[in-house]
């Protein structure tokens, strides 16, 4: 490779007729050019952008986590609107509750709930409207009822199923030892 060859089509070689016709630069002449001091990044400055960005998402925690602050007439109404909100689930996140979640789906779910809010409806009231429209699932502890009894049981009954299996697990593995292995087993036991 020498430096008079052309670069053609991104530097691929067999490449003829390419969009560049400049010749490549020898890899000293690139060292040249670089003035490293100046284009290192000090640790002034990365400390600093490090400093900045920390400040940025310890401002937005502090604030609200990018939650739009709400006014409201009372603190009753207040009081209403973060309770609701706390029992609500992002219906996109689904790991947040609604006021944790930037989504937009979850800034018109508290604008709504704010609303309902602003016009002094309760706590239970708001949830309640928030159920009828998406659904049991957006509460994060649904209630027991007919709908929702297998998910309130399943976890115990598997864990009562596992819990009978054990003893059958462990009882065909200790039949599974063949009398060879056993005393085998035994021998190295008794040697040390």
């Amino acid at each position: 490779m020498s430096a008079s060859r052309s670069q053609t089509l991104g530097g691929f070689p067999g490449c003829e007729g390419g969009l560049v016709s400049q010749p490549l630069p020898d890899k000293c002449q690139l060292r040249s050019h670089i003035d490293y001091n100046s284009q290192a990044m000090t640790s002034a400055k990365l400390a600093a952008m490090i400093l900045g960005a920390s400040l940025m998402f310890a401002a937005d925690s502090a604030f609200g986590g990018g939650i739009d602050p709400a006014e409201f007439a009372s603190d009753s109404q207040r009081d209403n609107y973060h309770a609701a909100i706390k029992r609500l689930r992002c219906m996109v996140c689904q790991n947040q509750t609604l006021g944790e979640s930037d989504a937009p789906l979850a800034k018109d779910m508290r604008a709504k709930a704010r609303k309902l809010a602003r016009e002094s409806k309760s706590e239970d009231d708001i949830v309640n409207f928030m159920t009828a429209r998406y659904g049991d699932f957006v509460v994060y502890r649904p209630p027991v009822d007919s709908r929702t009894l297998p998910l309130w049981i399943a976890p115990f009954a598997l864990a009562l199923l596992a819990l009978c299996c054990l003893p059958l697990v462990l009882r065909r593995r200790a039949v599974a030892a063949s009398p060879d292995e056993t005393a085998t087993s035994e021998k190295l036991l008794n040697e040390q």
